[in-house]
């Protein structure tokens, strides 16, 4: 595919994104099936807290999307592609979901909420 798998401090075993063109190439998977993309920084507790908060909802989220993580501090070509892709001001922790080629919701901090995200994505599909 076009990410790599790592093994990271996070329980999940997430899917990386490593590049500015793994960043594109979501962003048009994202027409298929909506993508939820954490934006972490394992040097920030606060990063930490909130994916630890986060990770109690990523299987039913994976349910409903594509489930992808950005390391804002190894990875930051693709953090900063995606701010720029997205139209949404980097941040860390940040969620961004995506839907058709567009961010509909980005949340960050301790704003963040897995059980927000799943209410958005079974919205998605309430309305195909």
């Amino acid at each position: 595919m076009f990410f790599s798998k790592k093994s990271s401090k996070p329980s999940y075993q997430w899917s990386f994104l490593a590049t500015p063109e793994n960043v594109d190439k979501l962003i048009a998977t994202s027409h298929e099936k909506p993508v939820v993309i954490f934006k972490h920084s394992g040097r920030c507790n606060i990063s930490a807290m909130a994916l630890n908060r986060f990770e109690d909802y990523v299987k039913e989220i994976e349910s409903h999307a594509y489930l992808f993580m950005i390391d804002v501090v190894n990875n930051r070509p693709a953090s900063l592609h995606a701010a720029e892709q997205t139209g949404v001001t980097h941040q860390s922790p940040q969620i961004l979901v995506l839907h058709q080629g567009e961010s509909i919701f980005d949340s960050s901090h301790s704003m963040i909420d897995g059980r927000h995200v799943i209410k958005i994505l079974t919205d998605l599909n309430l309305e195909s």
